[in-house]
């Protein structure tokens, strides 16, 4: 007879996916409570409550339900200036680009000009818009000049312009 390991749910269990609950725990209470011989579990199984989140965020893991991709396989230079696999995928009706490690976004980036940060900054405003101090412009070689916004979006102009307010901003990025 087997020796049931009581600190992992049992073998049949592991790998389960889905949006469901498991209380592993609430299993075992409730077998020990009955101290029988014989074999009896109850399976405690409860809906998750919320809705499926599909929001773009860096880190997240890039639910393939929730976005249409539509060309995968070409590559992206990201703002760390490594050349890396990438796909092109609509969500909520924009156009954007991404890379993708272990499951997770790990750089999202858009030029579609119906995208709007909360800010209310679009691509191709100018950098007049920003109300920014053309100081606060970094310079990442070879690639762009970025300024952070509030809400985690960077603004991204070409790296050999000089800012001033006419100067547009090329595209939106997360990393």
């Amino acid at each position: 007879m087997a020796i049931a390991n009581y600190n992992e749910p049992p073998r049949w269990l592991k790998g389960w996916r889905g949006g469901f609950t498991f209380s592993y725990m609430r299993l075992l209470a409730f077998n020990t409570a009955l101290k029988c011989g014989f074999l009896f579990s109850l399976l405690f199984i409860t809906c998750s409550a919320g809705i499926n989140d599909c929001s773009l965020a860096i880190g997240k893991m890039v639910d393939k339900d929730c976005i249409k991709i539509i060309e995968k396989d070409f590559l992206i230079l990201d703002s760390s200036i490594n050349i890396e696999p990438g796909f092109r995928f609509i969500y909520q009706g924009i156009i954007y680009e991404a890379v993708e490690k272990r499951k997770h976004y790990s750089f999202i980036s858009t030029n579609d000009p119906n995208f709007k940060t909360p800010e209310g900054i679009r691509p191709s405003d100018t950098f007049e818009k920003l109300k920014a101090n053309p100081l606060n412009v970094n310079l990442k070689r070879g690639w762009a000049k970025t300024y952070k916004l509030p809400s985690g979006w960077i603004c991204a102009f070409s790296f050999d312009s000089k800012i001033t307010n006419k100067t547009r901003i090329d595209f939106l990025f997360k990393d």
